[in-house]
Formats: structure tokens, sequence, C-alpha cells
């Protein structure tokens, strides 16, 4: 199905390194969609497998499949995350996508499963709210043979798979090349009067858990220490760690977390925000902290995630 004119159309970008085990599924989820999009840039950011070649085989039957190069600049290293090299791919796609074109851009990773109505369930809903300027599903992962949903709070939009509308893009200035970028632009939008809202009913299959690259209790160190970069409040930052000591991996993630927050505050790292976005993102901590019921319970939408 094409784009119509009340759902408008979208671009994709996607920044990819080594997924030659997952990416044919993406590629399957995306080619399957009941609204396709304009243009989908992939970029192979240096990968060492067959990412580039499965990618090429697609780009055959689908014209709207365009592969862009990347030497390696760390995508996937620790390192890499700190200096926000997934952006940077990002924007290197970018480049191909002409913003008077399209009313939507898409940032999508290369290790998903969606459901074939994914983004026409977006561009529905977008449609029907003119306000919403950046919007996602959820995410959920298997571990051991359950099945897990990633932590996302009703106004977080989930970096794997989001949809922004072009003109709040443009007003918020693109995305920030550094760690946190996918909280960092939910702040800025918020700020200038734009929803943001990841839906509950919209679920998609991560087939690698957010941060679990590297392995799993440094990626929760990672979260932790990130957060503090985000100018979060320290009493809001222990109930969230707490909180995610009952997800995998249990108790020691949310140890995990809470000493990469403290070890970014004892080194005196530098804060992302600026001082009237710190303000405003620790207003509204402390009031989702207030409206808080049961700190501990299990759901997708909890202010703690």
């Amino acid at each position: 199905m094409s784009p119509n004119k009340r759902l408008g159309n979208y671009s994709i970008i996607s920044p990819v390194r080594n997924e030659q085990e997952h990416i044919s599924l993406t590629l399957d989820s995306v080619v399957s969609q009941t609204v396709l999009p304009l243009q989908w840039i992939i970029v192979d950011d240096g990968s060492t497998d067959q990412t580039a070649s499965i990618v090429s085989e697609y780009a055959k039957t689908y014209p709207w499949i365009r592969l862009i190069y990347r030497k390696d600049q760390g995508h996937g290293s620790v390192e890499g995350v700190q200096r926000g090299e997934v952006v940077k791919a990002f924007y290197e796609g970018f480049r191909y996508v002409s913003l008077e074109d399209v009313e939507f851009i898409s940032k999508l990773d290369g290790d998903l499963v969606l459901s074939p109505d994914y983004f026409e369930q977006l561009l529905n809903r977008a449609a029907d709210d003119a306000k919403l300027g950046i919007i996602s599903g959820v995410a959920y992962y298997m571990y051991r043979g359950q099945r897990i949903l990633e932590g996302t709070p009703a106004h977080f939009t989930t970096g794997a798979a989001k949809l922004y509308r072009t003109t709040c893009f443009q007003e918020i200035g693109g995305l920030v090349p550094t760690r946190g970028w996918d909280t960092l632009d939910g702040i800025r939008a918020q700020m200038r009067g734009w929803k943001t809202r990841s839906y509950p009913d919209l679920q998609f299959l991560h087939l690698r858990p957010m941060n679990a690259r590297v392995n799993w209790n440094k990626g929760r160190m990672g979260l932790g220490f990130t957060d503090y970069l985000l100018g979060n409040h320290p009493i809001f930052e222990l109930v969230r760690c707490i909180y995610r000591m009952t997800s995998p991996p249990y108790l020691i993630g949310g140890l995990f977390m809470l000493y990469g927050y403290i070890q970014a505050a004892v080194r005196g790292e530098k804060q992302i925000v600026t001082a009237e976005e710190r303000r405003f993102r620790q207003k509204q901590q402390l009031r989702r902290l207030l409206e808080l019921e049961n700190p501990l319970r299990r759901d997708h939408r909890h202010p703690m995630c």
C-alpha cells in the first residue's frame, strides 16, 4: 500500500553494523508494511560481515531501498556510543532525504521485527493529533524463554523505531551526536510544546535488547551514566534503579545502573542538557514521583522506566 494523503509520507534511515543475523528479518518487516516509505536509506557503518550484501540483494528488488557505505567509526563500541556514532551514521543517510518531500522521518534499527501495520498505525495517530512530534511503539525481547517488555514510560519514544514529524525534527535542531540522544530529543520537543508518545499496543521484537550489544552489566552501567548526563534528579534515579532491579538481569542490573550514575557524578562529567533543560526534566520527574502509586509495579508505562 502506498502512502495516502491523509496519512502523509515518510522516509526511513537505518544505521546498521554487523547485523547479518537480523537484518533480513528487519528488511522483510519493512517491505511488508501496509504503508510503504518513500525511501529507505540504510547506512552500513563499516560492517565486517555480510550485512551489506544482504541489503544489496533487497535493493535490487525494491528500488526505494538505498545502501550507503560509511567507514567504521566504532558504531557499536562503548566509545562509539559515547561519541554518538549512531547519530553520525544516521546523518550520512539523512543527506539523501529531502525534507520538502516527506512529512515524517523514521530512525530504525536493523535488528527488529515489526508488525505489518506498524508505520500505518503510527501515521494514523499522527494524523489524528497534529501536536504529536515524536512517536513510537514499544519493544519487547526474549529472555530465557520469557517475553519481556523493554521499560518505556508513555512519554518516552523508543530510539530503535521512532517516527519524527519533520517540522518537529527541524524545530529541535535534529539529533545530537551523543549518548542519550533518544531522550534529549524528547526533552527538547516537549519544551517546545510538542507531544512525545509511545504506544503499548504497537509492540515490536527487539532481537538485541537495548544496551546489550556489549554485555548486560556494562549496558546497565551505561544507562545510569547516561541518566546523569541527562540531568536526572538523584531521588528519581534511585527509585528508577530500584525498579530496574525487577527486570532482567534481576537485581544486579539496577545496582550497575546506580553505580554508573554515581560514577558520572563523582567524576563531574559534563551534562549534555542545558540548565533550563535540566530544570524542566527534574520538575517532570518529581511530579511523576508524586503521582506514583506503586514504585515496583511491572508496567511498561511505569514512570520509572
